[in-house]
């Protein structure tokens, strides 16, 4: 990619990033975003149709890198040797912790429903190669998956929102795995 759609890209994220820290997501205007990335009206439009687009990009950039097989070793943790599921959880609640005070006001707006969605969705399809039918074969496999996915995330709402992250990420993965370990092949 281009440095200069690279940059260009990082600052509409971070700009974001920042305003919805400080303001309800409804109150965030296209405008206000190309002013605090300091760039122009055609250049958002360039990248992004709306501030929506801005929010999928930044939760699919999350799990890209999560699920990427190529991970380095990064400010605030290291999972650059760890591949297996549970740590790829573990790794996903750091970002969710760097990313805490965004996706509280994501979480406490309009915009929670399409962070929630792409969580959904990107939990699905990641479950979808990690999770043991065997023991659960009275049970459709629809159930199963929603089960798992929607129990994640119930308890990262709890994390983030009311436990405003004292746990540590690592303790609520492992958590998760405890009581949900019938689910899981690992």
């Amino acid at each position: 990619m281009d440095r200069r759609i690279s940059k260009t890209i990082k600052s509409v994220k971070k700009a974001f990033s920042n305003l919805i820290s400080e303001k309800a997501y409804k109150d965030i205007t296209v405008q206000d975003i190309i002013d605090e990335a300091d760039i122009g009206r055609a250049t958002f439009y360039s990248h992004y149709k709306n501030k929506e687009e801005v929010v999928n990009a930044l939760v699919n950039d999350i799990f890209e890198h999560i699920l990427s097989h190529n991970l380095d070793i990064e400010n605030h943790h290291d999972f650059s040797q760890k591949h297996n599921f549970s740590h790829r959880i573990e790794h996903m609640l750091y970002h969710f912790e760097e990313d805490k005070d965004m996706l509280i006001g994501l979480l406490n707006s309009e915009g929670g429903e399409i962070f929630l969605s792409a969580l959904k969705k990107h939990l699905a399809d990641a479950f979808k190669t990690n999770i043991s039918l065997s023991k659960f074969d009275k049970i459709p496999e629809n159930i199963v998956f929603n089960h798992a996915v929607t129990s994640l995330m119930q308890l990262i709402l709890f994390w983030l929102k009311e436990d405003n992250c004292c746990i540590k990420p690592e303790d609520v993965a492992d958590y998760y795995f405890l009581l949900n370990k019938d689910l899981f092949t690992e």
